[in-house]
């Protein structure tokens, strides 16, 4: 809720204060000198005398730079920011697989009578646009809810109270076969000594090396203590959590297609027109298949992007070594960029065109749609309140963990107490 009532505040007074700078435009402009008023209606009155002859030629005459300020000045001031106004967006439609399937289902011409009458080209690449679409959530599915779970389970804690024998790590330290073999020739030391103090080359001693290492404490600041595996993980899980809330915004712009063509304003039909491909695309998101493609897709999409975004903070959390932190994230970054790889893959070339040159009309600062107020200041709250929660709870794992290998694992190996090792200032 504080989160939603700041976003609101913030766009008000950001409203507001884009009305006051129009207005005191407008008022200079008004206050502006007779002779300059004289000099512009005979500037605009040649112009006026010279449009016929440029329209025979074939030139397109455009002289609407101050009449859109004005225009878009009298809109601004015509917009109500309450709730239950409505706010103009704009339109991103980005080149992935959700477009393509929603461009495919709504250019498609299917009648109950003329079913099969359509053209067998659009229905062909509807039905294969269905498939990788299908496939990619699929895999995105598998990835988020099954594969990063299962690589992700917390190994220490099940050997910290093993029936019948306890902690293994203790077990390893005092086995007189193990860690506590004495070395022949270093009197006094034993193989565990060697593999705590990296004197040794082993499987054992390359484990205790990472650990030591994650547990390994900075001053971060010049103030604040702080182990690297800690904060490591703070600065990754804090990346992995904005590349979430991207997604969860560009899949709040996917679903603003649903209000096309019937929520654009007069600007943006008149843009639209200059381009039949591009217009005719946003007129045949009008039909009922196409709104609800785009609302399915949307609620499938979005499910996956909060799916995977929570079993991959938990994943992150749960590394054990500071390289696994770079290389996980990296692995991570890919399952989020399925729907573009799948269809620069596998799309078809025409389609791959035809999606490109109506996206850079969308893209048009004319083409603007007028939504409800309450969808554009929720947007943004709702993805960082999604965020937040994602963070937290996977840094409840990472503390977990921390604490986990530092008191139950690291010092059962190599006989320590709790105790600050090399310090390390990070400015």
């Amino acid at each position: 809720m504080l989160l939603f009532v700041s976003h609101f505040l913030m766009v008000a007074i950001e409203r507001k204060a884009k009305r006051t700078d129009s207005s005191i435009e407008y008022s200079q402009a008004s206050s502006s000198s007779p002779s300059e008023k004289s000099k512009k209606k005979a500037k605009t009155s040649s112009r006026s005398s010279r449009g016929d002859e440029w329209s025979e030629a074939g030139t397109s005459n455009d002289y609407s730079d101050s009449d859109s300020s004005s225009t878009d000045s009298d809109a601004d001031e015509d917009e109500d920011y309450s709730l239950c106004g409505r706010s103009k967006v704009g339109l991103a439609l980005d080149e992935n697989i959700d477009s393509a399937c929603a461009l495919a289902c709504a250019r498609i011409k299917i009648s109950r009578k003329q079913i099969f009458k359509c053209q067998f080209g659009n229905l062909f690449s509807l039905v294969f646009l269905s498939s990788i679409l299908l496939v990619s959530m699929y895999v995105q599915y598998v990835i988020g809810s099954f594969i990063a779970p299962l690589i992700s389970l917390d190994e220490y804690a099940e050997k910290l109270d093993v029936e019948g024998e306890g902690n293994l790590f203790v077990r390893w330290r005092n086995s007189p076969l193990r860690g506590a073999k004495p070395v022949m020739t270093l009197p006094g030391e034993t193989h565990g000594d060697l593999a705590c103090s990296e004197r040794q080359w082993s499987w054992e001693e390359d484990v205790i090396d990472d650990i030591g290492k994650y547990r390994r404490k900075m001053t971060f600041l010049m103030m604040f203590p702080i182990g690297s595996g800690h904060f490591v993980g703070i600065v990754t899980l804090s990346l992995w959590v904005c590349t979430a809330v991207a997604q969860l915004r560009a899949w709040g712009g996917f679903l603003l297609l649903a209000f096309l063509p019937e929520f654009l304003t007069e600007e943006a039909v008149a843009a639209i027109e200059e381009s039949h491909k591009a217009g005719g695309a946003m007129m045949d998101f009008s039909r009922h298949r196409a709104k609800i493609c785009i609302v399915l897709v949307g609620i499938g999409r979005g499910m996956l992007i909060v799916d995977v975004a929570y079993n991959g903070v938990l994943f992150l959390a749960m590394s054990d070594n500071l390289k696994d932190f770079i290389l996980n994230s990296v692995a991570l970054a890919f399952v989020f960029e399925l729907p573009q790889l799948l269809y620069k893959a596998f799309a078809m070339t025409t389609l791959m065109d035809d999606l490109q040159t109506i996206r850079s009309h969308f893209e048009d600062k004319r083409v603007r749609l007028k939504v409800p107020n309450f969808l554009v200041y929720a947007l943004g709250p709702f993805c960082m309140m999604i965020g937040a929660v994602v963070f937290i709870l996977g840094y409840r794992k990472l503390w977990l963990l921390g604490n986990e290998l530092e008191l139950d694992v690291y010092e059962a190996l190599c006989n320590v107490s709790k105790h600050w090792t090399e310090n390390i200032e990070i400015d």
